[in-house]
């Protein structure tokens, strides 16, 4: 599982982003929201968000990674006989 690891100043604390669960990923993608930098504040937005600017951060952070994630096209083979096999 990766961890993510913010700040506002390289030579100042780190936080630790926290865990997310699929429910934040769901609304994260339905909401437009402006961050102010503190992670500790309540999401107001609707659809509701359950959780902190720290909650909401991770899956927009977690959402554009896993975006970009490049797989080289010989990485994967589909078998023929069975295409839901890889």
């Amino acid at each position: 599982m990766n961890t993510y690891w913010v700040t506002t100043d390289l030579n100042g604390q780190w936080t630790e982003l926290p865990v997310i669960h699929p429910i934040h990923m769901r609304v994260s993608r339905k909401i437009k929201y402006l961050f102010t930098g503190d992670l500790s504040r309540v999401v107001s937005t609707n659809p509701h968000f359950a959780g902190t600017e720290a909650h909401l951060l991770k899956c927009q952070i977690v959402r554009i990674s896993f975006s970009c994630t490049v797989v080289p096209k010989t990485k994967f083979v589909v078998n023929q006989e069975s295409p839901k096999d890889i």
